[in-house]
């Protein structure tokens, strides 16, 4: 099996991603789009910090011994940190808004619930999309998506998966509302 998965986050995001994936790990039911992983209960840990051109890029790889063989396999992987955010534009947020939602909308679907990291990187991509549209007149239907964001998560957290697709269904049909009645224009 091999899974790879790249998400932009603001570094509040980032931290709600890794104490979700904390508590998963304690757990031992980390879940990734390819499955479910089972740790061992021994994890090398590798990490490396590379500057180059002006960029930073930060990899954090995990290996353990997996049952039934000699192989190691990788967990994590690489997972680049932007810091800066001051050129990012609303059409960009609303693609990865867009290409998250529709991800945990497949796997609510499947009648499944989606991984806890992949719920808390729509919560940040939510909170970049409210700030960039602050001041923009979108404030009221943003903060109903918002509240329906956070009962998904907690949901999600809670591991009620009948709750979780009703309210994917209400973050549906509030998204088109609110974009059939708001058109964000690029300046």
């Amino acid at each position: 099996m091999k899974f790879e998965e790249k998400n932009r986050m603001s570094r509040r995001g980032l931290a709600r991603f890794f104490k979700g994936l904390s508590e998963l790990v304690e757990k031992d039911e980390l879940e990734v789009a390819a499955g479910r992983i089972s740790l061992g209960e021994s994890v090398d840990v590798e990490v490396e910090y590379k500057e180059k051109k002006g960029k930073a890029k930060l990899e954090i790889e995990l290996k353990w011994q997996i049952s039934g063989g000699d192989e190691t396999m990788k967990g994590s992987g690489e997972k680049e940190m932007v810091s800066d955010r001051s050129g990012e534009s609303i059409s960009e947020v609303k693609q990865e808004m867009k290409k998250s939602f529709n991800a945990l909308r497949k796997t609510i679907e499947g009648s499944e619930l989606p991984s806890l990291p992949a719920v808390e990187a729509l919560v940040d991509i939510n909170d970049r999309c409210r700030a960039l549209a602050e001041g923009e007149g979108y404030e009221s239907e943003l903060e109903a998506f918002t509240e329906l964001v956070n009962r998904f998560r907690k949901a999600v957290k809670s591991g009620n998966l009948d709750e979780a697709k009703t309210l994917v269904g209400e973050m549906r049909s509030a998204k088109k509302t609110c974009h059939k009645t708001y058109r964000w224009k690029e300046e």
